[in-house]
């Protein structure tokens, strides 16, 4: 399950359940952000993830600390660059 900001520009959704791996047009963007593949949570450590990341109803990241907020954040960062690059 991704657990991360949306991405509309890959069609990543947070909540996005996926089987058998991840989309293999997903692979281009965790080598361009290493952060978005550690968002990529399988099913044993969801409730873990979530509760750290403490998504809200609007699915707004309120976590404060700890590793998947680091990357929940490093996502945000590198989304922000990528929408200040020129197409």
């Amino acid at each position: 399950m991704y657990l991360g900001p949306p991405i509309p520009m890959l069609g990543l959704g947070t909540g996005q359940i996926f089987r058998n791996g991840i989309h293999p047009h997903l692979i281009e963007a965790t080598k361009q952000c290493v952060a978005l593949g550690e968002l990529f949570v399988p099913i044993t450590l969801i409730g873990t993830v979530r509760r750290q990341l403490a998504l809200d109803a609007g699915r707004v990241m309120r976590g404060v600390s700890g590793p998947y907020v680091t990357f929940y954040r490093e996502v945000q960062k590198w989304l922000t660059s990528q929408a200040k690059q020129p197409n």
